[in-house]
């Protein structure tokens, strides 16, 4: 009699992949938040991918492959084969939510990781500069120009001001450093 064995744990080169696939991920959230997926689901759902695409004009078999990839990180769960409906982690993308990650979401799919792309020449050359070759100027510089939404500027960092906790990476820049 054989004995199939299940393994608690996926073998390490699939924890690889999964890793491999954070910016896949990061574009995930980052359509969802840009469609207001969290904010309909919440308000519509349980609801299926043709009602919701009509609501917020996408193809009908794209954003069903998108609700699909968003179950798989737990952000949304699928009943009965063709309806959707927010969990509780997917909360957290609404923007009206009081610990919403929205904002951090689109600032880190929109910006930084087109910045962190560039990250091998930084690391070839020792010069800093990924953001300044992908936006046409430091990040700073870029985001006093206001070029996200305002809330991206201002919510993101809101928490450690009111609270004096950093619960958010910390922006870092590789090369031209001074010694």
């Amino acid at each position: 009699m054989e004995q199939s064995e299940t393994p608690s744990t996926p073998p390490p080169p699939a924890s690889l992949l999964q890793l491999a696939h954070g910016t896949l991920y990061t574009q995930l959230l980052c359509v969802a938040a840009q469609l207001g997926l969290a904010e309909r689901l919440a308000q519509d759902g349980p609801i299926n991918a043709n009602q919701l695409a009509l609501q917020v004009g996408t193809h009908t078999l794209i954003l069903e492959r998108i609700l699909r990839a968003l179950v798989s990180m737990n952000v949304c769960d699928e009943l009965d084969g063709d309806r959707f409906q927010l969990t509780k982690l997917g909360e957290y993308l609404r923007p009206n939510h009081p610990d919403s990650v929205e904002a951090r979401v689109l600032f880190n799919a929109q910006v930084l990781s087109r910045s962190w792309s560039e990250l091998i020449e930084t690391v070839r050359t020792g010069e800093g500069g990924g953001t300044r070759r992908v936006l046409g100027m430091p990040l700073f510089e870029y985001l006093a120009k206001d070029r996200m939404p305002p809330r991206c500027l201002t919510e993101q960092w809101q928490v450690k001001r009111t609270t004096g906790i950093a619960q958010q990476p910390r922006l870092t820049t590789l090369g031209n450093s001074r010694r």
